[in-house]
């Protein structure tokens, strides 16, 4: 009942994923190509803005390769499990077939899962649905942390131009400028955020639903298997990519929140009130009271943060308590 119970919301999330880029494909695509026009922009700014972008194009690689590392060892784990175990059994002289998922089956194939013809079929079936959600989870799931890390590093760059905006000049005329090009870019990346917004936020609702109930069910199939003196690897490899899918939204959300309260208090100092012109002071408030309320990812009723993933964290152990009670 649990196993059954994690595949089928690991199904419908996979399914649910799927439509999503599919119906904002076009936003999607307008978000990769901003991305794409700011880095190539960023071939003529100074070495310490390049420096910046490199430090963030690093941070985006290493959430690529968490999510290979994550994926692919646990779809080959399930693969040399299900066909190790049946040539294992072989070499005994048993014939024991093992599928690739252990699950309860409907009645008219779960019948025929133990003859070779149809444990073929069923293997087949469960090994398309690997892929599948192999090729979904590293497609789809660095989407939203990669969009918010540049996020931040554009934040940040700005964060750097207000600091400097002064020391490089005393002419209020090409101050005002500069001040003007940071509100147009500050303009918008919340504009880019909000099209994020747009496109992830009924999925990161579900997301954080769905993972609220898949942790415990999971955390609570490998305990089980233990308690049998049993090592469940196939799920113990389904649990961190199960743990991120959530974390890393919240965990980037909240980094772009502080990096937006940063950007406000690099504004408040970067030394306005030295200068009397009344353009820049105004210019100065104006880009204050902007950036008041900080940049983040909402969900329908909370907003992506390190808090939000310990509430659910601290649900999910509730379930966790409940199923122990009820089955052990």
């Amino acid at each position: 009942m649990v196993r059954e119970t994690i595949v089928a919301t690991l199904a419908f999330t996979l399914i649910c994923k799927y439509v999503v880029v599919v119906y904002n494909r076009n936003i999607v695509r307008n978000l990769i190509r901003y991305i794409n026009d700011d880095y190539e922009i960023s071939v003529h700014f100074p070495e310490e803005e390049k420096e910046i972008i490199d430090r963030y194009i690093k941070k985006s690689k290493t959430v690529l390769k968490f999510w290979i590392l994550s994926t692919v060892p646990t779809f080959f784990v399930f693969m040399l499990t299900s066909f190790g175990c049946t040539f294992y059994y072989y070499c005994r002289g048993t014939v024991k077939f093992v599928p690739l998922l252990e699950i309860m089956l409907p009645p008219a194939m779960e019948q025929h899962k133990n003859d070779l013809l149809g444990y073929m079929i069923i293997n087949t079936l469960e090994s398309v649905f690997a892929v599948y959600a192999t090729f979904i989870y590293n497609g789809f799931e660095p989407l939203l942390p990669l969009f918010l890390l540049h996020c931040c590093g554009q934040l940040e760059i700005l964060s750097l131009r207000m600091k400097n905006i002064f020391k490089q000049t005393e002419n209020p005329e090409e101050i005002c400028e500069k001040i003007k090009e940071i509100n147009i870019k500050l303009q918008s990346i919340y504009e880019f955020v909000q099209d994020v917004q747009i496109t992830f936020l009924p999925l990161s609702e579900f997301t954080m639903k769905t993972t609220t109930f898949l942790l415990p069910f999971t955390v609570f199939e490998v305990v089980q298997s233990l308690r049998r003196n049993e090592i469940n690897i196939e799920f113990l490899s389904l649990l961190s990519g199960a743990k991120c899918q959530f974390f890393m939204p919240c965990y980037y959300s909240d980094f772009l929140m502080e990096m937006s309260a940063y950007m406000r208090q690099e504004i408040y100092s970067c030394g306005w009130e030295n200068h009397s012109n009344i353009q820049i002071r105004k210019s100065v408030l104006f880009m204050l009271t902007r950036t008041i309320k900080p940049v983040v990812l909402n969900t329908f009723f909370y907003p992506l943060s390190l808090q939000t993933y310990a509430e659910m964290a601290r649900q999910s152990y509730a379930i966790y308590s409940i199923l122990n009670a009820v089955w052990v």
